[in-house]
């Protein structure tokens, strides 16, 4: 699952080496030439003792119904950093994400009206992230603050994180309720077990056309499997940074969006807990909730661990391709902007038409049992920067 959101434990699988299906890149390009370019507008500024950004103010070039703020610190090489968006106020009047308060600490703003979460190594949002906006977007307003990636709470600005940061603004309109989607995935195989990819990504695919977005498995490309398990904190990525960079120069030479999700089939994933010293090992991870905008050496990567640990066989619970295909399609829920119906600490999601009894693909733990969408979930796929449209 997503590295901000409750990772998920699990023996992950074998799956096969091939998939895909002939002639597509083909489609690959005909998805891309449907999206326009993105324009940032950029502001460079200072973080203050107290950890945050004073108030940045934006104005939309066009009116639009969705936007993404993304903040990085630029030329940083210091300790792994963690940001989040707060006083997110639309239009002057419409305040979609408030100040930070006790309740709202942790990996995600859950007391917000528009849900956002803490990035690590940089921020990005897409929102809104519930409800549709009422009334087009005109003018954004916002702060960035750090956040401890350790604990998961506000953090003041100390020598040892940064002191500016790099903020950008882009506006698009989602594309028309009854337009058919696609959207190109990237299959990486860095694991030395895997025999039901080509099945599981049928069910990837079955599962995703219910809501109109067609998953299209680009042929898979193999690298090498990590010599040890892939083991990772929150303060430490460095292994998901190397798979990351290692699956993208692999696949250099094809023509793809940055907004695209990369699929990573990797040896178990091991999440080292540095507060309670214990270790979970999760099916799947998705660092960034959305994914698709990378900043320099950020895994932004879907990540599912295709061995269990500690013995070299694949896992007993991949030798159901239903199970394989419903834990990807779950992690690209999260990619796409989606957050758990239920946490585990029982923090509802926002949406009206979602209930933890439903048997909806985004249940903590998923099942192929549990593949559904709510009307409000797919709409908030559909304001994905991976399928933006012109204001």
């Amino acid at each position: 699952m997503r590295w901000a959101v409750t990772a998920l434990v699990l023996l992950l699988a074998a799956c096969e080496r091939t998939a895909s299906r002939p002639g597509h890149d083909a489609g690959a390009e005909a998805a891309a030439e449907q999206r326009p370019s993105l324009s940032w507008q950029r502001m460079r500024v200072p973080i203050e003792a107290d950890g945050a950004t004073d108030p940045l103010r934006f104005v939309l070039s066009a009116p639009a119904r969705v936007f993404a703020l993304r903040a990085y610190p630029p030329d940083w090489t210091g300790p792994l950093s963690c940001f989040a968006l707060r006083d997110v106020v639309v239009n002057d009047a419409d305040t979609w994400v408030g100040a930070d308060t006790a309740a709202e600490s942790g990996e995600f703003c859950g007391a917000c009206r528009e849900r956002v979460a803490v990035g690590s190594g940089y921020g990005f949002s897409v929102l809104p992230s519930a409800a549709e906006a009422s009334s087009l977007i005109e003018s954004v307003s916002a702060r960035v603050r750090l956040y401890d990636c350790l604990t998961q709470t506000a953090a003041r600005r100390s020598k040892t994180s940064p002191s500016e940061l790099e903020v950008e603004l882009a506006s698009w309109m989602p594309p028309a309720a009854s337009a058919r989607l696609q959207l190109p995935l990237a299959v990486v195989v860095a694991s030395r077990y895997v025999t039901q990819l080509s099945r599981a990504l049928e069910v990837v695919q079955h599962i995703w056309v219910a809501s109109g977005v067609q998953i299209m498995p680009e042929p898979s490309l193999e690298i090498a499997a990590p010599e040890q398990a892939v083991v990772f904190s929150a303060v430490d990525h460095a292994v998901l940074v190397d798979l990351s960079q290692r699956a993208r120069a692999a696949l250099a030479s094809r023509s793809r969006d940055a907004s695209w999700p990369v699929l990573i089939l990797t040896s178990c994933l091991r999440r080292s807990d540095l507060i309670s010293h214990g270790q979970t090992e999760p099916w799947a991870i998705t660092p960034h909730l959305p994914g698709g905008a990378a900043v320099g050496d950020e895994p932004d990567s879907i990540f599912v661990a295709a061995e269990r640990c500690g013995g070299l066989s694949p896992a007993a619970l991949w030798s159901d391709p239903a199970q394989l295909g419903t834990i990807i399609a779950h992690e690209l829920g999260h990619y796409l902007g989606l957050y758990h119906v239920a946490e585990a600490d029982g923090r509802e999601d926002a949406l009206a038409d979602t209930d933890v009894s439903d048997a909806n693909l985004m249940r903590a733990t998923p099942s192929p049992a549990a593949t559904r969408l709510s009307a409000s979930q797919i709409a908030i796929v559909r304001r994905h920067s991976a399928f933006a449209t012109s204001p």
